[in-house]
């Protein structure tokens, strides 16, 4: 993976998002959710690929779309959202474990996305799809 820096606005976007993860009916957030399922996940969405901004039809296709693409990896999945904490947009998304980020980003690069979400027990990992750079955030709570 390369070592290029992430763009650092494009960055800062990505760290600043609030993850949730939906573990047995019950909304989690990415912190509690490591703890939930015990293991790293991955949080990977299909909607809005680059620059382009979809109708909701369009996101909620890919994303069924990207469900199917996991599953084959997969066998945990987990709805998730991606939020602005600024805002009330959000990405659904998909959460699931098991997967190497080698694996994890090759799917995501299928739906032209910029970067996905690793959560670890004690972070929230940002892994860019095209030029392989990474940054991390510890959680706040």
């Amino acid at each position: 993976m390369s070592t290029d820096p992430a763009p650092h606005a494009l960055a800062a976007i990505y760290l600043a998002a609030v993850v949730t993860v939906e573990i047995d009916g019950q909304w989690m957030s990415a912190e509690e959710a490591v703890v939930g399922v015990g293991e790293d996940l991955h949080v990977i969405t299909a909607w809005n690929p680059g620059p382009l901004r979809l109708s909701r039809d369009v996101n909620r296709s890919r994303n069924r779309d990207l469900r199917m693409r996991l599953e084959k990896h997969s066998s945990r999945l987990y709805p998730a959202l991606g939020a602005d904490p600024g805002s009330e947009y959000a990405e659904e998304s998909w959460g699931t474990s098991g997967l190497s980020d080698e694996t994890a980003l090759a799917i995501a690069r299928e739906f032209d996305q910029v970067a996905i979400f690793r959560l670890a027990p004690h972070e929230q990992i940002v892994l860019g799809c095209q030029n392989g750079w990474r940054v991390s955030r510890q959680y706040s709570s």
